[in-house]
């Protein structure tokens, strides 16, 4: 089965068919409660015909019961609430490790893998991520053909109530999906339970599931490179992660990490320079970009953050941008801040990698791969188009390990005199209290010498007075006493 099956048959669709499949959609769209389906999936129902002709085809073509499944499987994913299932949600469930879509088999089927020997019968979140790497399936890949392999490897029990329901959907709600089941490892107490199993697909017209006892077995049906280390395999995958924080409101991607770096704390802060400033032989180097570490990640603890954590400093010393994107075998255990970046020439730039500490007891061989293109195009939403379009000559590519540092959490020495360094609110408040009592006192200081001034100004302004008075009287008494001198003079002559 190929994943384009549906759309070979709807190439082979006689216009009889077609008419048929628009009289279901047609009595769908007249029977449902909109209120109770969403809209969205009447669009895809009325425009997409490859979604009903999957309902069609599972149920042999009966246009009735055809009709009454659609109408269930929209009145199921509204209160399932399907469109709000994110992986992020279950970050914090061990079951995401329990259940997951990667890899093809050898006919080029999608594969879903189970672990039911890691599963707790008890915990149901695995059917809501059951139900979101089916409804990845539906809308990335329009259904394509799932292969499902169950591991049940040193498993004690089976949790029929979860297979009763993976069942279930494929047969109504994912219809056509299911191309084949593998039970891989299983032990002998285990037969009269996987007895029931096969009797279960078969009365819901399944296939019945190939039992792969034997490890070299499971070959037949995939490839060592899609296989994971514990069947054998040599399968390694990198992966971005999932990151609702490097989101920005509008959905897209951030381009630039201000925001990020504006909430760095200060012990962060004085790890990016650490490792800025590091020795030339712990970078790694090659055609104007240098990264640092050189080889591995040593996650570790520190102070002020509660899952370990380490740093990639990326510094572009070329003449061209650096367009780059990080990716990790594991993206459920890791947060990557950004996954993807640009950095313009001679500019540097840091990608915190933070593993959260409920996988930290699961780290083992996770790796990351730093994917960087030459280019001046800054459009990071468009790196995957990029990639595929740019010559070898301006690609890097470069692996790096991970794993947890044994020494005790982090404590730099730079940081602890950066403290001290930094004033508190205490002595700020004593500084400010002393800065206003020495204000207070050269103002009442200035007003002293202002009224020392104004005195002064009296007293000269009383003094020219004074003098203006004094000169007055003194010009009086000299003009006058010149007047009566000739009188004198002249009598004197008269006597004589």
């Amino acid at each position: 089965m190929t994943e384009n099956r549906l759309n070979d048959r709807l190439l082979l669709l006689t216009t009889e068919r077609k008419n048929i499949l628009n009289e279901i959609i047609l009595d769908v769209n007249k029977s449902i409660n909109r209120a109770k389906v969403y809209e969205k999936d009447l669009d895809r129902l009325n425009n997409e015909i490859w979604w009903p002709l999957a309902f069609f085809l599972a149920h042999k073509e009966d246009v009735h019961v055809t009709s009454a499944v659609i109408q269930e499987c929209l009145r199921w994913r509204k209160c399932t609430n399907v469109y709000d299932l994110r992986l992020i949600e279950f970050v914090s469930s061990p079951e995401k490790l329990n259940i997951y879509l990667r890899g093809k088999d050898v006919y080029g089927n999608k594969i879903l893998w189970i672990k039911l020997n890691h599963h707790d019968p008890s915990e149901r979140t695995i059917d809501q991520l059951l139900i979101f790497w089916l409804e990845h399936n539906l809308k990335t890949f329009e259904m394509s053909p799932i292969t499902i392999v169950m591991d049940l490897s040193g498993a004690k029990n089976i949790d029929f109530t979860f297979l009763k329901f993976m069942v279930h959907c494929f047969k109504y709600f994912y219809p056509g999906c299911l191309a084949e089941t593998l039970l891989y490892g299983n032990p002998t107490r285990m037969h009269a339970s996987l007895r029931l199993f096969q009797q279960l697909l078969a009365n819901y017209e399944f296939p019945m599931a190939h039992e792969i006892t034997e490890k070299h077995q499971i070959h037949a049906f995939i490839r060592d490179s899609d296989l994971p280390e514990s069947m054998n395999g040599t399968f390694v995958r990198f992966e971005e992660t999932e990151d609702p924080d490097e989101m920005a409101p509008n959905g897209h991607a951030r381009s630039s990490s201000t925001v990020r770096k504006q909430s760095t704390t200060a012990m962060l802060r004085l790890l990016v320079e650490e490792k800025q400033n590091a020795e030339p032989f712990e970078w790694f180097e090659v055609d104007g970009i240098a990264i640092n570490p050189k080889e591995s990640l040593q996650l570790r603890q520190i102070d002020e953050e509660r899952d370990p954590i380490d740093l990639f400093v990326i510094k572009n010393t070329g003449n061209i941008g650096l367009l780059f994107k990080i990716k990790t075998t594991s993206p459920e255990k890791f947060r990557v801040r950004p996954s993807v970046g640009f950095i313009p020439p001679q500019e540097s730039d840091y990608v915190r990698i933070q593993l959260q500490n409920e996988y930290r007891p699961t780290l083992k061989a996770e790796r990351f791969l730093f994917m960087g293109i030459r280019t001046n195009n800054e459009n990071i939403e468009n790196f995957g188009t990029l990639w595929k379009e740019a010559p070898a000559s301006y690609k890097i590519e470069k692996t790096f390990n991970c794993h947890l540092a044994t020494s005790e959490p982090l404590t730099l020495p730079s940081v602890e005199s950066f403290r001290q360094r930094e004033p508190s609110i205490h002595s700020v408040n004593n500084e400010n209290n002393e800065l206003r009592r020495k204000i207070t006192e050269l103002g009442q200081r200035q007003m002293i010498i202002i009224f020392m001034l104004l005195f002064l100004l009296i007293v000269h302004f009383l003094f020219v007075v004074q003098l203006r008075s004094s000169i007055d009287n003194l010009t009086e008494a000299i003009t006058s006493s010149s007047h009566n001198t000739p009188k004198f003079s002249s009598s004197k002559r008269s006597d004589l």
